[in-house]
């Protein structure tokens, strides 16, 4: 099982002074439980990719098409794909409308014609997978704070029981904590539940942390595709792009300079604490 998107070319406003080829021969696989982070400068096409996983936005005529599972996003299909593939984007709590937070979770079940106690059912188990509190299932979404409205919006798209989860920079605007509980949730989400996890991101402490597999994206291309040692380990690359590496990997490359047997493949503090401990039982290195 997997998303498969082949020789796609997305044009943005095609035929006009302002047209735009935002996504140029894409071929990408996503495969089923992978956590995949996407990174890339502000208009490079990341969201414009994963807008194309459940069909919000398709390729151009006759310039590829999108694979889910199999099957291949037509108009017939569209539902289908759509109960797959949830896509969550930055503040996410901007769309809640309804007049309860139970009402808005359960917004999306409403065209499948569950009884009472399976929509229930359904809705207070998505409550749950993102932390929130039952007691809050009658209240206004008005009057909630900000965390708890982007778990709302969360648990709305959680409700449909996707097999894969777009999270379009999902921490944008939390305070620390916020965003550790998300990114933790989607971790949690990924490895408990087998969720396929796709995280689009600035941060890449974060995207070293969590994330499996990350690809980079240039100009509406993918220019690496690999873990995040391999693309965080292409300092250079992704310098001459405009992207960043984690702190603590400058700090270890720093550290470098002065002494050759320092490790520099470190990319998260885990890593540091580990390389630190390895080269002073080698004795190599006192840091």
């Amino acid at each position: 099982m997997s998303i498969q998107l082949n020789n796609v070319t997305h044009t943005y406003m095609p035929g006009t002074p302002f047209e735009k080829v935002a996504l140029e021969n894409i071929n990408l696989e996503i495969k089923e439980g992978e956590f995949v982070a996407v990174i890339g400068h502000t208009g490079c096409g990341k969201s414009t990719l994963v807008q194309h996983f459940n069909g919000l936005l398709k390729p151009d005529s006759g310039k590829g098409s999108v694979i889910v599972d199999g099957v291949g996003i037509e108009k017939k299909t569209l539902v289908d794909v759509r109960k797959k593939v949830g896509l969550v984007f930055q503040y996410p709590e901007h769309q809640l409308f309804e007049q309860t937070v139970y009402k808005d979770i359960a917004f999306g079940l409403r065209k499948l014609k569950l009884s009472e106690e399976e929509e229930a059912k359904r809705v207070f188990e998505a409550a749950d997978m993102v932390g929130l509190d039952r007691n809050l299932m009658d209240r206004s979404v008005y009057e909630l704070s900000g965390g708890q409205k982007r778990r709302v919006a969360i648990a709305g798209v959680l409700v449909m029981k996707p097999s894969y989860l777009v999270l379009d920079e999902p921490a944008a605007g939390l305070d620390p904590e916020g965003k550790n509980d998300m990114l933790r949730f989607a971790k949690k989400l990924n490895r408990e539940h087998g969720t396929t996890i796709v995280l689009i991101s600035h941060c890449m402490e974060d995207v070293a942390d969590y994330a499996g597999r990350v690809i980079v994206m240039d100009d509406g291309k993918i220019i690496l595709d690999g873990t995040s040692q391999y693309v965080f380990s292409k300092h250079e690359l992704l310098k001459s792009i405009d992207l960043d590496i984690p702190e603590i990997t400058k700090l270890f490359l720093e550290l470098k300079k002065l002494n050759p047997d320092v490790d520099d493949n470190v990319f998260t503090v885990d890593d540091a604490v580990n390389a630190i401990e390895s080269m002073r039982l080698k004795g190599v290195c006192r840091l």
